[in-house]
């Protein structure tokens, strides 16, 4: 069996079917590629907003009652997964009433556009599906390292497996009616925008992987804003100082904590572009 790889695609590269069927290609075409990290959908062709963006809309909305912008959310994962020739209906109309029975649980709601998305992926895939509530112990926005690491312990590095990013959860332990024992139950917890980096990076720390590659819409790490100049070029390795120097500027290719979380690790890092892969991507050794 190859070396494992954790492999994560950002939502810009997952705005739509032609995105999903590349990121599959990519994923299929390496028998290493065993664990993969997915943000939820984003910004493509036939979409104007990020997933993310919807859902934190459609939470005001319920607050005051019905969300038409919930029912964009859901349509959009409808229209996607008909394309995809994945069946889909019944994952939705669930989700649609957890939604609804959490409708004052902000972190629910805005959780379910990476749970949706690592859903149809893992079908599209034939991999199982992990709950990122699970594995990722997250608690006022920060990454419980040790705690994460441990839920990792169970998995089966030889299976294939796709898990949602961003999002994971903490335990509420609560008095029965009795008074005598305490309950435990999961409270979904979000990491900072851009978590979805997070997810992959602990995740191939704790299944030992050889490389986590991260997967965006852009050629690796460039030497200016490509959006603004054409001819940016890519930086074909660097070294773990000079990418957080780049971070720290402001450029917002893969979250800063993904660094600190590899140091020392001896995980290569690869930025890489789903739609032109490993022509023009940056290699980072730590």
């Amino acid at each position: 069996m190859d070396k494992l790889k954790v492999v994560k695609f950002g939502g810009s590269s997952l705005a739509d079917e032609r995105g999903f069927r590349r990121a599959a290609e990519i994923v299929l075409s390496d028998e290493g590629r065993r664990f993969v990290v997915v943000s939820a959908l984003g910004v493509g062709h036939n979409a104007k907003t990020k997933i993310t963006d919807d859902l934190i809309t459609a939470y005001g909305e319920l607050s005051g009652g019905e969300s038409k912008t919930l029912d964009k959310v859901l349509m959009r994962f409808a229209f996607l997964a008909r394309e995809l020739g994945v069946a889909f209906a019944d994952e939705l109309i669930k989700t649609r009433k957890e939604i609804l029975k959490h409708r004052r649980d902000k972190a629910f709601i805005i959780s379910r556009g990476e749970y949706l998305t690592a859903k149809l992926m893992a079908k599209f895939l034939g991999f199982e599906f992990l709950d990122a509530k699970d594995f990722i112990s997250v608690r006022n926005g920060e990454l419980q390292v040790k705690k994460t690491r441990e839920n990792f312990l169970s998995l089966d590095k030889n299976a294939r497996y796709v898990i949602g990013g961003f999002y994971g959860s903490y335990d509420v332990f609560k008095k029965c009616k009795c008074g005598a024992t305490l309950r435990k139950t999961q409270k979904i917890s979000l990491l900072s925008r851009g978590g979805g980096d997070i997810t992959g990076a602990i995740a191939s720390i704790s299944l030992r992987a050889s490389v986590y590659e991260n997967y965006t819409d852009v050629y690796g790490v460039q030497n200016s804003d490509p959006r603004k100049r054409p001819d940016a070029q890519t930086y074909a390795s660097l070294s773990r100082a000079e990418l957080f120097k780049i971070l720290e500027s402001g450029a917002q290719v893969i979250h800063i904590d993904c660094l600190k979380i590899l140091a020392e690790s001896g995980i290569k890092l690869v930025i890489d572009n789903t739609f032109d892969p490993h022509k023009k991507n940056t290699e980072v050794l730590f």
